[in-house]
Formats: C-alpha cells, sequence, structure tokens
C-alpha cells in the first residue's frame, strides 16, 4: 500500500484577530480566580488565619535579619545548652539557614494543609497550628539574639 500524501494547507496570509490575545489571557485570569475560590486555604478561615499568621512571622524574621545581621558578631551563641564549649557558637551566618527553614516550613506546611483539607480536616488544623507554633517560637529567638546585641 502505497502512503497517502498529504494536502499542503493553502496559505492564504490570513492573521489571528488581535482580540483573541486578550480572551486568552482574560480565560487564563478567570480560570486562576476560579482555582482560588475552589481552594480551601481561602474558604477555610482557620487556614487563612493562620497562614496569614506565618507569613507575618517569616516578614518579622526577614525585616530582622535584613536590617540588623550586620550589628552582630561574627559568631553568637545560639546553642547555649550544649557541654563543649566551641558547639556553643555558630556563624552568624546559621541564622539565614533558619531562615530558609523557616521559609520551607511554610511551603511545606501549606501544601499539606490545602491538599488534606476535605478529606483529613483535623490533619489540615493540626498542621497549621503547629506551624504557627513552631514559626512564633522561631520569631521568639530570632527577636532575643538580635535584640541582645542591638537594643
Amino acid at each position: 500500500m502505497e502512503k497517502e500524501k498529504e494536502v499542503e494547507q493553502l496559505d492564504m496570509g490570513l492573521k489571528e484577530p488581535k482580540l483573541n490575545i486578550f480572551r486568552k489571557w482574560k480565560y487564563k485570569i478567570e480560570f486562576f480566580f476560579a482555582g482560588l475560590r475552589a481552594n480551601s486555604l481561602f474558604t477555610a478561615p482557620f487556614l487563612w488565619f493562620s497562614s496569614t499568621l506565618a507569613v507575618a512571622f517569616i516578614l518579622v524574621q526577614n525585616y530582622y535579619y535584613a536590617n540588623f545581621i550586620n550589628q552582630l558578631p561574627k559568631e553568637i551563641p545560639l546553642f547555649a545548652i550544649a557541654k563543649n564549649p566551641e558547639l556553643k557558637l555558630v556563624d552568624k551566618d546559621f541564622l539565614l539557614g533558619v531562615l530558609i527553614f523557616s521559609i520551607l516550613l511554610t511551603l511545606i506546611s501549606f501544601f499539606i494543609a490545602t491538599k488534606t483539607y476535605y478529606r483529613f480536616k483535623f490533619m489540615s488544623i493540626f498542621t497549621m497550628t503547629n506551624l504557627v507554633l513552631t514559626l512564633l517560637l522561631i520569631t521568639i529567638s530570632y527577636i532575643k539574639i538580635f535584640s541582645s546585641y542591638i537594643f
């Protein structure tokens, strides 16, 4: 059997209407907002409140790190319970790692809470509560470290 020849399309020089570009963008924006409405993070008040607190704690940590990191000594006593004096001191750049850990923990918790909200509502609430308490502890530690050298 012979292969069928493909029929060549006629090139008539027609251009796509310019309004189609706007319609495509309008569809993408409407689809994005429909996804936000369906997302449990924006419909559950507790998840909304806890995510707002989590972002606020991260912003406080970022503010202290960005504005006051230069005023800290090269090494700071972060692990006060360590028996060895060399293990008590860490480089001040370790605080950036703590900030990055806070951001990663928040993103992972958001993902878990939004994906499991309708199936395991208690697990989502538990995850976000633990996130807020953990970030509160880290933020208080941040403020304590910076305030002992700045204020």
